[in-house]
């Protein structure tokens, strides 16, 4: 499979709905030592990072000893600021639950009760995705999963105190190749993703 293929295919579906959707460029604010270097806009996440990352085993001199660099973002519709995250199975390892338990209904970017269920549905499986591969800064079993759970929440809680708005689409559904399935997420958040970018679609 070709990496990025799955992002793509959510964004030529979405192109064809009159959605344009770029590879969202790095951000400032979104770093590799997570809630050690938030913006002062930012510092309200703070709490919930903190919260996380003790439930998650981090170790803060770890984290901080980093080397700082930006995190990598999947998609950007410029026009509504609408940071679109494609998450395939990897992303519903049984520590995502724990992370989905401190976020609010009303202020995710997608359906908590579903994402909830998928975690449940699929972290057996996902739990073992590189499984023997480390995220500094949380040192420890499954340290990558654990590490992905951690930014992926700072994506929630950061970006719409940054003045973007932040949509899910979960790509998990079976088929052929990536591309299939980036189009099959797509067309399960289609009408979440034309709500938050204020745009009309061009098909039926």
């Amino acid at each position: 499979m070709a990496r990025g293929e799955c992002e793509a295919a959510v964004g030529t579906a979405a192109r064809e709905d009159g959605i344009e959707l770029s590879k969202m460029p790095a951000v400032s604010w979104l770093r590799s030592r997570g809630h050690l270097h938030l913006p002062a806009r930012a510092q309200a996440a703070l709490p919930i990072m903190q919260r996380a990352f003790e439930l998650l085993g981090g170790d803060v001199e770890a984290m901080r000893g980093k080397r700082l660099s930006n995190l990598p973002n999947d998609l950007l519709h410029s026009g509504s600021r609408t940071m679109v995250e494609v998450d395939e199975s990897q992303h519903f390892i049984s520590m995502r639950g724990v992370t989905l338990d401190l976020l609010e209904p009303e202020s995710a970017g997608f359906d908590l009760r579903e994402y909830r269920g998928l975690v449940a549905a699929l972290h057996p499986r996902s739990d073992r995705y590189f499984a023997a591969k480390v995220t500094f800064g949380i040192p420890g079993p499954r340290s990558r999963g654990r590490g992905r759970a951690y930014f992926d929440l700072l994506r929630d809680v950061v970006a719409p105190l940054m003045g973007y708005r932040v949509v899910r689409v979960a790509a998990v559904e079976a088929a052929s190749s990536d591309g299939a399935k980036g189009a099959a997420a797509y067309c399960k958040a289609r009408e979440r993703l034309l709500a938050a970018t204020g745009s009309s679609a061009l098909t039926a």
